[in-house]
């Protein structure tokens, strides 16, 4: 079964001169059935993506699903 990952940043912060990028991903079937949903932190906008791809991945397949692609929020 297909499943799909939506990134949704959130606000920046700044930790010990560091900026820390979060966002939620919320996890979905093609029919828009909700799965779950986690929170991903990072150091860069790229690495906050990698981070979300490979957690989504992690959790879909171990629910049976297959992960189809990791979508940004409009």
């Amino acid at each position: 079964m297909n499943a799909y990952a939506t990134i949704e940043f959130l606000s920046n912060t700044t930790n010990n001169g560091r900026t820390v990028y979060r966002a939620l991903v919320d996890l979905s079937t093609a029919t828009g059935q909700w799965l779950g949903s986690f929170s991903v932190l990072g150091f860069t906008t790229q690495q906050l993506k990698d981070r979300a791809y490979m957690e989504a991945d992690l959790n879909l397949t171990h629910k049976g699903y297959t992960l189809q692609s990791l979508r940004v929020a409009a």
